[in-house]
């Protein structure tokens, strides 16, 4: 199955009912995966998907409000992300998660940085949420460095790096290198003085962690 952009939303919508089931192990998502080729397949679904979102995203008008509204969709799953298209559409991007792709995958593609004044937003949500809503925010954060490159950086900025780098670490969410992603933003955007400051503000979490990393990167 190959997109067609002229076509419409039908191969769209099978294609995120197909990575609907990344997490099912009955399902046709993992029929591809073990098929002749399958990875090498999802690969190419993967980024034709990625692209069409690409076309999608650009025509939100309003950027701020569009990534709040997909950010607030992990809280509250009723809500609809995109207003111009339809309610099944809308479920299943929601049920897919494939904004964990998609958006970096976007944020990339147009270089933005320093754009989205974000980041109260997603630390308010985050000291709110549960365990769930939690684990959702530290697994859209770590995507890419290229979701906290967008982010407009300041203070709550480097408050949110703390609480995804404290919060994977006291959950033993897996191997360090998942947020190595947050550790390159910090590298390449964070000047000494910030760095610094969430040393202290978090010694054992952020300090062992940027430590390590640095000690691996030399």
């Amino acid at each position: 199955m190959r997109i067609n952009l002229i076509k419409g939303m039908n191969e769209i919508k099978e294609l995120l009912r197909l990575m609907s089931g990344r997490v099912d192990n009955k399902s046709a998502f993992q029929d591809l995966i073990i098929s002749p080729n399958g990875p090498q397949k999802y690969s190419i679904l993967h980024k034709e998907l990625c692209e069409f979102f690409i076309t999608l995203y650009d025509k939100e008008i309003d950027k701020l409000d569009w990534l709040k509204r997909e950010l607030s969709q992990l809280e509250h799953l009723a809500i609809k992300v995109f207003l111009n298209e339809d309610d099944e559409f809308n479920e299943l991007y929601n049920k897919s998660r494939f904004k964990f792709d998609a958006i970096p995958y976007y944020f990339e593609k147009k270089e933005y940085k320093d754009c989205f004044d974000l980041s109260l937003f997603i630390k308010t949500m985050f000291n709110r949420g549960d365990d769930a809503l939690r684990i959702a925010l530290v697994h859209f954060m770590c995507r890419s460095t290229a979701v906290f490159t967008a982010l407009k950086k300041n203070q709550d900025t480097l408050d949110l790096i703390l609480l995804v780098v404290e919060y994977f670490y006291k959950l033993d969410m897996g191997d360090g290198d998942f947020i190595i992603e947050v550790n390159d933003y910090v590298s390449s955007e964070c000047t000494p003085e910030e760095i610094e400051w969430m040393k202290k503000a978090s010694p054992v979490y952020f300090g062992s962690f940027y430590d390590e990393k640095r000690s691996i990167d030399d």
